[in-house]
């Protein structure tokens, strides 16, 4: 299978043959660790002499993100902290371990739009866990907002921003904003915070 990539061979696992009504259908199974990126996908036999010729190819399957990717922490600013804030995560099933939790700051208040987050640090959101933490040194009250940032990763190490949670920096200055990754925030003034808008 391979997501818009022809020529790209993704191995099939458990090979189980059956009969009915006198055909043969074999069937196979890939890792859904193979299939890890959104995109169509589709099988194909080639024969065991020659690599290149194709025998049969199955239907495409379109494969669409998963809306299992989440952000959540305890708070409703990131001030007051004390010792390290914990950021929970939720994952597929098939995630792999070397996703991260990356944190960025917005300096301003107007126009803190993904171009304008600066990068600071990041944790890595292995399988066995639920939850990373940011130290408290990493948070400057004279800065707007922190945005958290769940990151996945491919086999071939392509990166995907799957969610997004931010949080003000103190309750004076907005509160806490949670947005998906097929959607464009601008930060704007409101009342009585500041807050994220889809455009």
């Amino acid at each position: 299978m391979s997501p818009d990539r022809p020529g790209r061979r993704l191995r099939g696992d458990n090979v189980i043959t059956s009969s009915c009504a006198g055909e043969r259908r074999d069937w196979t199974s890939a890792s859904c660790r193979l299939i890890d990126q959104a995109g169509v996908y589709e099988a194909t036999i080639t024969s065991s002499h020659d690599a290149t010729s194709v025998v049969a190819t199955s239907n495409r399957v379109t494969v669409q993100w998963s809306d299992e990717y989440r952000l959540r922490a305890d708070r409703a600013s990131v001030l007051p902290c004390h010792g390290a804030l914990a950021v929970e995560f939720t994952q597929p099933s098939c995630s792999r371990s070397d996703d991260k939790v990356r944190l960025y700051v917005a300096r301003r208040a107007l126009h803190a739009t993904t171009s304008r987050l600066l990068y600071v640090t990041e944790r890595r959101a292995t399988t066995d866990q639920s939850s990373v933490s940011f130290e408290c040194r990493l948070f400057n009250s004279t800065f707007f907002s922190y945005c958290f940032k769940y990151i996945s990763t491919a086999n071939n190490g392509a990166v995907h921003e799957q969610t997004t949670l931010c949080l003000p920096t103190n309750n004076a200055t907005g509160q806490s904003v949670i947005s998906s990754s097929n959607q464009t925030w601008n930060w704007v003034i409101g009342s009585p915070g500041h807050h994220f808008d889809p455009v």
